[in-house]
């Protein structure tokens, strides 16, 4: 028998609690079934899960997709979740956008924000923080662009970004959020449980 993961030799190794037959392998001492009955427990699960997150589909439609229930799709995905590393800070003295998006757990008594900050040049999200809209929050993803020696930050015109952003580099004017502004439309579009 070949291993699942790195395709060695894998020899027999006892038997499950079921009578199944387990096997390990000789390379990388992983021990598994032969085949499995529950797709939870196949190794192309997370890939699936984090391609159809991608796609926008919901936890209940990707647990009838995946022939698995929604509790273990939601585990799996805080489990993927929870692997996601923040980004490297590098000194780039670039342009930014700081805005925040208002979501729900569940239910809309169970409010959730979002609040980050993307770079204009790159176009690409630099910081993020989830939880409450609050000042502290803020902090974090102001703190994170003056690390960096932001040139500009645009916000729109909440009041505590006054006292979080130097005012030689915080800008509130008309249409200078628009790029932002764009990725909370995309997000609320393609990711329909967040709408």
């Amino acid at each position: 028998m070949k291993c699942k993961k790195c395709n060695k030799e894998a020899v027999k190794n006892g038997f499950q609690k079921n009578g199944t037959q387990r096997y390990k392998c000789k390379n990388c001492k992983m021990r598994f079934q032969g085949n499995y009955v529950y797709n939870a427990c196949k190794l192309s699960t997370n890939a699936n899960i984090i391609g159809l997150v991608k796609e926008g589909m919901g936890i209940s439609n990707m647990s009838r997709y995946l022939k698995m229930s929604a509790t273990t799709v939601m585990k799996r995905i805080k489990i993927i979740a929870s692997k996601i590393k923040a980004p490297t800070i590098y000194p780039t003295q670039e342009t930014y956008e700081v805005d925040e998006m208002y979501s729900f757990l569940g239910s809309k008594g169970n409010q959730c924000w979002l609040m980050y900050a993307i770079s204009r040049e790159q176009k690409q999200v630099v910081h993020f923080e989830v939880g409450g809209r609050t000042k502290y929050n803020a902090q974090k993803v102001i703190d994170n662009l003056l690390l960096r020696q932001a040139k500009k930050i645009y916000t729109d015109k909440l009041a505590m970004y006054r006292s979080l952003i130097p005012q030689s580099i915080h800008s509130t004017r008309h249409r200078q959020t628009n790029h932002i502004e764009r990725y909370n439309l995309n997000i609320r579009v393609n990711c329909k449980r967040l709408a």
